[in-house]
């Protein structure tokens, strides 16, 4: 096959060989050329400007319109937006509206439910303050309860809690809350001791005195102290002073003191003497004076009853012998004996003025009644081997301690048998028991014994 190339050569060929013209044309040729050439640079022009105008057109007129159709989809959306917002506001408005209409409808129902809530809390406050009174009725009457059976535990159990080296005590006196107790001893002194710490602590010694201190007795008010000595004297103590002084120093007895008694409104002083009297004195007096002495007979001991009716004085004659005070001077109504012979140790009278109690060499503890004239005896208590020299009462009176000097060396009776019974015993002191006293809320039983020792005893304990 001939050649692309040879085809193209011979086809030149053939047209150089039959087309040469054969007269001389060159002038009009280069014409021709000229105005081919000029055509085809105009042409070239038109279709560049064409396309330049294409391109013009194509390149700014689009886009005009676009913009144009975007800026009227944009006004088209503001339009919307203002709607909108106009709906929304107008919305607001009613949601407004709504929320203050729910506002006040919510307060009015809150003001409705705290008033329910209100008077329903009302209505609860005046029940449990009802139940607070009962409830604490309820404690009140368990705290009684407990009291008394902590009383009665406390006279049943009795231990020996705490024992001091003192002098013999002859006599004690407390104050009315318990906490200072004042001793007479045989050392001649008045030892003061302070009872808020359990234990007794020693705090201050009262020396006037020059013999032993058979007596005591302190004002209700517990400003005055009142002592009775074998040195034949009585003293009133002023204990408003940081240090306690003598007051007065009353030298009317020739014996020694062995009983003193104040009367309920203060203004008289009852004493008895082994002098073989007993003294009534004045108060009210600067200094107290002596207003009656009445007759007993040796070692006087003495009692009086707490409405200042009567005064009792027990002597070694055997006999007790019955004052009036409502006479003046007091009248001599009854001698009273036991039919045992025995010499009087001890006297005390009960808190309601219906009992008189008395012990002494029988060993026995004669309770008599004072509400029958004269005076009967009701029983006759035997439970000590020698003699009973001290006598003390609860402070509700249903408790009866005696001592005795011999065994047991301390008894305590119930009184509200119809025949009293010894409930507990006592017979562990060191010595023979020379006196005891009960404090006032009656947890704790004081004795003194011959050997100088001191004993509290108490099941309630404060180790």
């Amino acid at each position: 096959m001939p050649s692309e190339t040879s085809s193209r050569k011979g086809s030149h060929s053939m047209i150089d060989e039959h087309s040469k013209p054969t007269l001389s044309t060159e002038p009009k040729t280069s014409l021709n050329l000229t105005v081919l050439v000029g055509f085809l640079l105009l042409g070239t022009a038109v279709v560049v400007a064409l396309v330049l105008a294409g391109l013009s057109f194509s390149g700014t007129t689009p886009a005009a319109s676009t913009q144009d159709s975007e800026y009227e989809t944009l006004m088209s959306t503001n339009t919307q937006l203002n709607t909108s917002n106009a709906a929304l506001t107008q919305q607001l408005a009613e949601l407004t509206e709504r929320v203050a209409s729910v506002e006040e409808t919510y307060a009015e129902a809150c003001d409705s439910v705290l008033l329910a809530a209100n008077t329903q809390l009302n209505a609860t406050n005046v029940l449990l303050t009802q139940q607070l009174a009962s409830l604490n009725e309820t404690v009140s009457s368990l705290t009684d309860a407990a009291n008394d059976t902590m009383t009665l535990l406390c006279s049943l159990g009795l231990q020996s809690w705490y024992s001091l080296d003192v002098a013999q005590t002859y006599t004690f006196a407390f104050t009315a809350d318990g906490t200072v107790l004042y001793a007479g001893t045989s050392d001649s002194d008045i030892k003061v001791f302070d009872l808020t710490q359990g234990k007794p602590t020693l705090t201050t010694t009262l020396a006037g005195h020059t013999k032993a201190v058979y007596k005591l007795t302190l004002s209700a008010d517990e400003t005055r102290l009142y002592s009775g000595s074998v040195d034949n004297t009585i003293r009133v103590w002023d204990l408003t002073q940081d240090l306690p002084t003598v007051l007065y120093t009353l030298t009317n007895h020739t014996g020694d003191i062995y009983g003193i008694a104040l009367s309920a409104d203060e203004t008289r002083l009852y004493t008895s003497a082994d002098d073989y009297t007993g003294g009534v004195w004045d108060l009210t007096q600067d200094p107290p004076t002596q207003l009656y002495s009445l007759t007993t007979s040796v070692t006087p001991r003495l009692a009086v009853t707490p409405n200042d009716t009567f005064m009792f004085l027990g002597s070694a004659d055997h006999n007790i012998r019955m004052y009036d005070l409502t006479q003046d001077p007091p009248a001599l109504t009854h001698t009273l004996t036991d039919g045992d012979g025995s010499t009087i140790f001890a006297l005390l009278t009960s808190a309601d003025n219906t009992r008189m109690y008395s012990g002494g060499t029988s060993s026995k503890t004669v309770v008599w009644d004072l509400t029958q004239s004269p005076p009967a005896i009701l029983h006759k208590l035997v439970g000590h081997d020698g003699p009973v020299n001290s006598l003390a009462l609860s402070s509700d009176q249903t408790r009866l301690y005696t001592s005795g000097l011999g065994s047991p060396a301390v008894l305590v009776w119930d009184l509200t048998l119809s025949t009293p019974a010894i409930i507990y015993s006592i017979d562990s002191l060191t010595d023979y028991a020379r006196s005891l006293a009960l404090s006032p809320d009656d947890s704790r039983l004081y004795t003194s014994s011959f050997d100088d020792v001191m004993q509290v005893w108490t099941s309630c304990q404060d180790y």
